[in-house]
């Protein structure tokens, strides 16, 4: 079974995995399966994979391991998540594959597909250990990927891939921050004035929460709320 098998499954509607294990099985591939003929399969739309993983693109891809404080994933229309061990609190070890979730989109075509999969990057919330999320991003939003000319050489000749921007995780942030002063206070505040502060700081973050964010799904500037 090929890695990329979602794509192919996304794009003709077939689901491969269960057409193996019913074969296996001993049905029959058309008269049992009703599987169409090679001449018969229909092809819908485009469809792109990306493999989220804990390799570093700025260490050589060297993967890394830690345990995950944050995971938070996408969905939506064609929209397709294949998880591996990927939740908050697993542990990530040097003796298994450093693969978190294969995510896989499906669109009318191969610029909708981009602007799909960019979207689903952007929502993903990994902490905790590194991840090539923002290299991913990087891949998809270049004019030799989007033109359909990438060739084998795309990385090696194309430096600005590994200009990577870290991406501060507010929330995380905002929790970490909250759990500190709950714990510890605030150094020469009584217990009414404690509460009155952290008060304060929790609105003013609700406040930075909400400022609204491009939608990077859509063709136009419309700005939708997280």
């Amino acid at each position: 079974m090929q890695v990329e098998h979602t794509i192919t499954e996304l794009i003709t509607g077939l689901d491969i995995v269960q057409t193996q294990l019913r074969v296996a099985a001993g049905e029959d591939l058309f008269a049992d399966i009703k599987f169409p003929h090679q001449d018969q399969i229909e092809y819908q739309g485009a469809a792109i994979q990306c493999r989220i993983t804990t390799e570093d693109p700025s260490n050589n891809f060297m993967p890394d391991t830690g345990t995950i404080g944050t995971y938070r994933s996408p969905g939506g229309f064609g929209v397709r998540l294949d998880v591996g061990n990927a939740y908050a609190g697993a542990v990530v070890s040097p003796f298994f594959d450093s693969l978190l979730v294969k995510a896989s989109v499906h669109g009318v075509d191969f610029d909708a597909a981009i602007h799909k999969m960019l979207r689903v990057l952007h929502e993903f919330r990994i902490t905790g250990v590194k991840t090539n999320l923002r290299f991913l991003e990087n891949v998809l939003q270049s004019p030799v990927f989007d033109s359909g000319a990438a060739m084998t050489t795309f990385l090696d000749t194309t430096p600005e891939l590994f200009n990577i921007k870290q991406q501060a995780s507010a929330s995380t942030q905002l929790l970490q921050y909250i759990g500190d002063i709950t714990v510890n206070g605030f150094p020469g505040l009584d217990h009414h004035d404690q509460s009155i502060m952290l008060m304060t700081i929790i609105g003013h973050w609700r406040r930075r929460l909400r400022k609204p964010t491009v939608c990077h799904s859509c063709s136009s500037s419309k700005v939708l709320k997280p």
